[in-house]
């Protein structure tokens, strides 16, 4: 019986520890792979290719602000998007990885939004779910980046993983789960239809950059590059840093008739756990012309 009581207590005590170093564990936003020798351009076209052949689909690829000097390439597999579509609240958010590429002189420096933290920040609650698939995909992706490049450093601060899937960077901000509702409509397909047919209508301010569609769990996610006056990539990534221009691009989220988008305080602050207050609050002065803008595509 002594015995019996002791391997209960054993039991207890690693859950105990394997509770809260889950808790405890800090993840950081943003991977550095460092620099290479080379142009945009290249390296555009090599990372591409041999994410190809590593079983990735490259959806989207487009230079931040209009910058030759810059390049976002998005990525995805069919099963990342499987998962992300059998998942729950907004999930396709999670479809879309992204690379960057900045030159620097005779060089290009690599970075990634850290896939792990991508999944905590927009699955919440859910990521303990499919954490260990997400991550297989994810780290093949990082390890191809890798091999081409350095191992990665992670850069941006820090934030706990429990606190991430909660994330707000003040008490009068959204959280991830308290989208905006920008339309209605009748059907998945006429969401999907009018959201389509409009690009030509804002191509001055909007453009697409990504799409995923999902017509089976009716579930789709656009990334979208900004370029108004008011509402840009330009005026937003000087505010955030050239390094970090793998938040970029926005997106919008449709699931069944509605379409929504993320809050502006919430989508440009998840990713920034040092964030300033000076930084925030320029942030806080684009939020209403970001949202105006983005709205277009559904009026």
């Amino acid at each position: 019986m002594k015995k019996v009581l002791l391997s209960g207590f054993y039991v207890l005590c690693l859950l105990f520890v394997e509770i809260n170093l889950v808790q405890a564990q800090r993840i950081a936003p943003f991977l550095l792979f460092g620099e290479v020798p080379g142009d945009v351009d290249n390296w555009n076209v090599k990372i591409s290719s041999e994410l190809r052949e590593n079983g990735f689909s490259v959806i989207g690829n487009y230079n931040p602000a209009r910058r030759g000097d810059l390049s976002v390439i998005v990525i995805t597999s069919s099963e990342l998007q499987e998962i992300a579509a059998s998942l729950y609240d907004k999930s396709m958010m999670v479809g879309a990885l992204r690379i960057g590429i900045r030159k620097t002189n005779d060089s290009v420096a690599i970075s990634m939004l850290n896939p792990e933290y991508q999944f905590n920040a927009w699955l919440g609650a859910d990521m303990p779910i499919a954490a260990d698939t997400l991550m297989n995909v994810a780290n093949k992706a990082i390890r191809v980046l890798a091999s081409l490049s350095m191992e990665p450093v992670y850069s941006g601060g820090v934030m706990k993983a429990t606190h991430l899937r909660f994330f707000r960077y003040a008490p009068d901000e959204a959280l991830f789960s308290q989208a905006i509702p920008l339309a209605q409509f009748k059907s998945f397909d006429e969401a999907i239809e009018h959201i389509e047919a409009q690009w030509k209508n804002v191509s001055d301010e909007l453009s697409l950059v990504f799409r995923i569609v999902e017509p089976q769990t009716q579930k789709a996610v656009f990334g979208i590059a900004l370029h108004g006056k008011m509402a840009s990539d330009a005026l937003i990534l000087p505010v955030l840093g050239y390094d970090y221009m793998t938040i970029l691009p926005y997106e919008i989220i449709v699931e069944r008739e509605n379409v929504w988008m993320l809050p502006v305080g919430y989508r440009f602050t998840f990713a920034f756990p040092e964030l300033g207050s000076d930084q925030y609050k320029k942030l806080k002065e684009m939020s209403a012309n970001i949202e105006e803008s983005i709205k277009q595509l559904v009026h």
